[in-house]
């Protein structure tokens, strides 16, 4: 009975990651006026490369001679089931974990050799942010706001606007453990 529930979880599992998948696929793309409401194209920076990265631990390991470039300002999805490495690669590319060989590069930053300058450009919004979870919205986005150097006179109308399209206004003055896990990660 154990072995037969642990496969229907994995089966569970599978469908719903399938189903994030699938509703991010089949979401309708913004035309091009609409996004450069929210995002210009000639500001865009931070193409993510891995040349041959490889990591593991001991002599296990998880990522072997990794090659790939995302694009600045593309839409990218990492998919593949558990244990395949995705936790692994964001790790990798966010400086937490230092490639064993290879090298990982932001707008030709080497996350390992110009660690400030590649994070100054990309943002990462983990799964799990609970150390943040006793601030409201507003809070913690203001005090990203203030890590990025981004004026307050331009963030009230970014956060206002976005905040908006992710229909997650009415929740910024509550405190984020309150919210559900797809609000914490909007």
């Amino acid at each position: 009975l154990t072995q037969i529930a642990q496969v229907l979880g994995m089966v569970e599992s599978t469908i719903a990651s399938s189903e994030r998948v699938f509703d991010f696929l089949y979401e309708e793309e913004m035309s091009k006026e609409e996004n450069k409401k929210y995002l210009d194209p000639k500001k865009v920076k931070g193409d993510i490369t891995f040349k041959h990265a490889s990591f593991g631990y001991d002599k296990n390991p998880i990522i072997k001679d990794f090659s790939a470039t995302a694009k600045a300002g593309s839409t990218t999805a990492m998919v593949g089931p558990t244990g395949a490495g995705k936790t692994t690669l964001l790790k990798m590319m966010t400086g937490v974990l230092k490639p064993d060989k290879g090298y990982i590069t932001i707008e030709d930053y080497d996350i390992v050799q110009d660690p400030i300058e590649a994070k100054s450009i990309i943002g990462y919004i983990s799964d799990n942010p609970d150390m943040f979870l006793r601030l409201t919205g507003i809070e913690f986005i203001n005090l990203i706001a203030d890590i990025y150097n981004i004026p307050v006179s331009v963030r009230k109308k970014r956060i206002m606007d976005l905040t908006s399209k992710f229909d997650v206004y009415d929740l910024l003055d509550k405190p984020m453990q309150g919210y559900s896990h797809g609000n914490r990660q909007k």
